[in-house]
């Protein structure tokens, strides 16, 4: 993405539009991160993915991102829940990049189940791209994604979705404190 300035003649004066035009461009090289404020509880008894309040970030068109989602999520009742995620893109985007979290069949056993869940987006170009889901107990577990993700000519939303991945009458609920940041890539 390359960095386009207005000049300036020696001694002239600047309109509101050139500094709007210089912050848009200075605002585009910069990281945006995303902290969740508060918990987020999700339907019980549904696997249907519901968008996440807070876990969204905004693309401009044609960019190229590197992008890092870290979420905690927990459940209201032991080793009831797991948790499904995707996410939704505007048309003509590409989702690149691993996923780690809990095993999905971890069961909490002190010392026996300490596994861990690799798996990939890979030039995922849905709106709502193919789940991913992790397993949970009470104690608060997490998932992080990483990865690029290249907008297309139509900007938009890269927003995280999440459900159980098994309809449960438990309630899941992902934590304050998941972020998502999105960082252009030059």
């Amino acid at each position: 993405m390359a960095l386009t300035l207005p000049t300036f003649a020696s001694g002239s004066r600047v309109r509101a539009s050139a500094l709007t035009q210089i912050t848009a461009a200075l605002t585009s090289l910069v990281a945006t991160k995303v902290v969740k404020a508060a918990d987020q509880a999700y339907a019980a008894s549904s696997i249907v993915l519901q968008n996440d309040t807070h876990l969204l970030v905004a693309g401009l068109a044609n960019t190229l991102y590197e992008f890092e989602l870290n979420v905690m999520y927990k459940e209201s009742a032991g080793q009831a829940v797991d948790c499904k995620m995707a996410f939704t893109q505007p048309a003509g985007c590409t989702l690149n990049g691993p996923v780690q979290g809990a095993h999905q069949n971890w069961n909490g056993t002190p010392g026996t189940n300490l596994e861990i869940e690799w798996a990939g987006f890979q030039n995922e170009t849905n709106t709502t791209t193919s789940t991913r889901t992790f397993g949970t107990t009470t104690t608060i577990f997490g998932f992080k994604v990483s990865g690029t993700w290249q907008v297309g000519a139509t900007p938009g939303t890269l927003r995280l979705q999440a459900a159980q991945g098994t309809s449960s009458a438990a309630i899941l609920t992902i934590m304050a404190g998941s972020s998502l940041i999105i960082k252009p890539m030059p």
